[in-house]
């Protein structure tokens, strides 16, 4: 064969391969691309049918706070230092932190990451007392703060740790306003006043010493305590949220203040707070609770729930007997100078279709994510839930188990004394067909590659 026409037959046949290669791997790309985005859409949870719910809402209900839905709303309490490098690692650690409770003696400042990252931090202010080392500062400069006992001692509390003072006295009203303006200077967004005590004559206890309060002389202590939100609020725009301890939220405080903390609710303890033995408060009371502090969550006040303990079930029964309600979540240890690695405390079950329910005294809420459930009896009970169509399978955290939604029904036993979380599949809803088109176009694409090479090759010989 003539040497320039091979020499043209080479060049022709390269051409043609370098232009088929091109044009195939750049169907391929396509194909890849169009797949991608199939199968990302395939993922996202379809708007539940109005049939499916059944309840009084069909759609989400409306946020009550800007910053978070619902579903993940968290309240980290942490008294000891909170360095750059611990708050940060809270947060690439997934906790899904939305309000910090934090002591301005041992976090000067909120961290600089918590702000970058719309987190509200409240400063620990405690408002019955001051610490029993100023005692000889106290009884110098300012002995009528002090409250007594019947004996005739100075009123102690928090193991004797703390003295007693006199809330009525203006003085002393003017040193917790300094003590909460210099919390805000630090850079905190509010305060979180504790030891709010409703009416110091019904103290007792092996934590609290019984003070004399001269009511007649003085006025109803509740007075005092709306005075000083409202005085704290005014003269330093800080946001107030006040520990109610196991009582309900107060009707004349929750006028004043932004929020409220719910305390061992339901996760309690009790014994030294080294060697404290939890427990679960009665949930006839906490419901209770609950649904008046439900009201005002509704009105977009901060409600806290703060539980207690130390093991997963104990976890996982706080959490779905808060997420019931529209609250921020937290699980510690009572020293409160710990995180806990539980899995609750990095969920986002999206927002709440509507209020929970409740069937053969088992308690449950339906989310955007997934659904919370919740068995406070002494009895193992079978229930029957009617979920969105996009739940159709769910995966309880707790044991990694799986469960198949049948015609819009969830059936399952529910264990005495524990709580579910149930979250969406992450496969779920995902359309095959777009795997199996592109592993079918890959193949398609080895073969005709294949095949052009070896034409090109059989043509070369041909040459020869």
């Amino acid at each position: 064969m003539n040497k320039s026409k091979k020499v043209s037959l080479d060049r022709v046949l390269k051409f043609k391969g370098k232009t088929l290669s091109i044009l195939f791997f750049s169907i391929l790309l396509v194909i890849l691309y169009l797949s991608n985005y199939v199968i990302k859409t395939s993922l996202e949870a379809p708007v539940p049918d109005d049939d499916r719910v059944g309840a009084k809402s069909r759609t989400p209900m409306e946020k009550s706070s800007p910053a978070s839905s619902i579903g993940e709303r968290y309240a980290l309490v942490f008294y000891e230092q909170l360095s750059t490098y611990i708050a940060t690692s809270i947060l690439d650690s997934g906790y899904r932190v939305k309000i910090a409770i934090l002591e301005p003696s041992n976090t000067f400042q909120p961290p600089k990451i918590f702000k970058d990252n719309g987190i509200t931090s409240l400063g620990y202010l405690n408002i019955l007392g001051v610490p029993s080392s100023l005692l000889s500062w106290v009884k110098e400069n300012h002995p009528e703060w002090l409250l007594y006992t019947s004996s005739g001692e100075p009123a102690r509390y928090w193991y004797g740790e703390n003295l007693m003072c006199n809330l009525a006295v203006n003085s002393f009203k003017e040193y917790l306003i300094d003590r909460a303006r210099s919390i805000i200077e630090k850079g905190y967004d509010g305060v979180f006043l504790d030891d709010v005590v409703i009416n110091p004559s019904e103290l007792g206890g092996p934590l609290y010493d019984q003070p004399i309060y001269d009511e007649l002389k003085h006025g109803p202590w509740i007075d005092h305590l709306v005075e000083l939100f409202k005085r704290i609020k005014s003269e330093t725009d800080a946001i107030v949220v006040y520990n109610a301890g196991w009582d309900p939220p107060n009707e004349q405080l929750m006028n004043v203040a932004d929020g409220v903390m719910l305390e061992s609710h339901p996760g309690s303890w009790s014994g030294n707070v080294n060697s404290p033995n939890y427990y679960l408060r009665n949930w006839d009371t906490i419901y209770n609770i609950s649904v008046i502090a439900q009201r005002y969550a509704e009105k977009s006040k901060i409600i806290v729930a703060l539980n207690y303990g130390d093991d997963e079930r104990t976890a996982f029964y706080t959490y779905a007997a808060v997420r019931l309600f529209d609250f921020y979540y937290w699980y510690s240890v009572p020293a409160l100078n710990s995180i806990s690695e539980s899995k609750v405390l990095k969920l986002d079950l999206g927002e709440p279709f509507d209020e929970h329910h409740v069937a053969n005294d088992i308690y449950f809420r339906i989310y955007s994510k997934g659904i919370v459930i919740l068995n406070p009896t002494s009895k193992n009970s079978r229930v029957s839930i009617r979920v969105p169509h996009n739940l159709s399978r769910l995966i309880d955290i707790k044991t990694m188990s799986t469960y198949e939604v049948h015609n819009g029904n969830l059936t399952l036993e529910v264990v005495s004394k524990e709580g579910y979380v149930l979250l969406q599949d992450p496969m779920e809803g995902v359309n095959p067909y777009p795997m199996l088109l592109l592993c079918l176009t890959i193949i398609i694409v080895m073969v005709f590659s294949s095949m052009v090479f070896i034409r090109r090759r059989a043509s070369l010989r041909s040459t020869h």
